[in-house]
């Protein structure tokens, strides 16, 4: 993954497409790149936000959730903006509020389905961390190959929406009709959906978002289970430490790209959430 930002040309008219899990933040970036960045995106449409590749699925003019086969022609001109959330705060969020993911019946207590087996569109996985490990993997070594992607973490956006739009703004052409502060803050402090339960928003979500914080989400039989199974490997492309790990091992904020398009950098940091 390519860790320097870019220096290319901005990318005028160009499909712009956010992706990630459920609980990642792609309802407040997607409202922020809608309000403020003159390109083409839609909600859904051309892609379902939480498809997990290498199936790509979108919505049907009768609203039906399908997959579709995904060639070369099919991401042309795209850039893809994918959600990045702290596996220890996603997994906490994604037990209270699945959505699609399907657990054994009987499990319904967050408690329960943080110690469950899990499935999504017929694909069985052993612990809930192993759905966050699978989508990322997959964003990395599948989508990636494919297309231009740019990973912003929730954290980072959360903890600074004006710095990582800057940077955004550095790939992907800003407005000039509208004020950006105002956006800004009224995206902020207001829930980024409207569908399902009420998400956190604005200030709680910057105080609830703390490192230290995880041992109170989580407790102890669950960060024991998931230290046991979390891909350590893409926490540290992340830039997420282990949970216990030293505060000095988070890395600085940063937007990362990565596909055909960006030329690596190894040297240059990752992010601090």
């Amino acid at each position: 993954m390519a860790r320097s930002e870019p220096s290319q040309a901005l990318i005028a008219q160009r499909e712009v497409q956010v992706l990630g899990p459920f609980n990642s933040g792609t309802c407040l970036m997607f409202n922020y790149i809608h309000r403020l960045f003159r390109v083409h995106t839609t909600y859904n449409r051309r892609f379902w936000k939480h498809s997990l590749p290498p199936e790509y699925r979108r919505f049907s003019p009768q609203n039906l959730l399908l997959s579709f086969p995904a060639d070369a022609a099919t991401f042309a001109n795209t850039t893809f903006i994918v959600m990045v959330r702290n596996p220890y705060f996603w997994l906490a969020s994604t037990a209270r509020r699945p959505y699609l993911l399907r657990f054994p019946r009987g499990v319904e207590t967050a408690e329960r389905r943080l110690a469950s087996t899990v499935c999504f569109f017929g694909r069985e996985f052993g612990h809930l961390v192993d759905v966050w490990s699978a989508y990322y993997r997959a964003y990395r070594h599948e989508l990636t190959r494919r297309a231009e992607v740019i990973y912003v973490r929730l954290e980072d956006l959360v903890e600074d929406p004006h710095g990582q739009l800057n940077r955004l703004r550095q790939r992907l052409p800003g407005r000039c009709d509208v004020d950006w502060n105002a956006i800004v803050r009224t995206t902020f402090e207001q829930p980024a959906k409207a569908h399902g339960e009420p998400c956190t928003g604005g200030d709680e979500a910057r105080r609830i978002y703390q490192a230290h914080r995880i041992s109170e989400t989580l407790g102890d039989d669950t960060l024991a289970s998931v230290r046991s199974r979390i891909d350590e490997d893409l926490m540290r492309h992340f830039g997420y430490p282990l949970a216990g790990a030293p505060r000095e091992s988070w890395s600085p904020p940063r937007i990362t790209i990565a596909g055909s398009s960006a030329a690596p950098d190894p040297s240059a940091p990752t992010g601090r959430s």
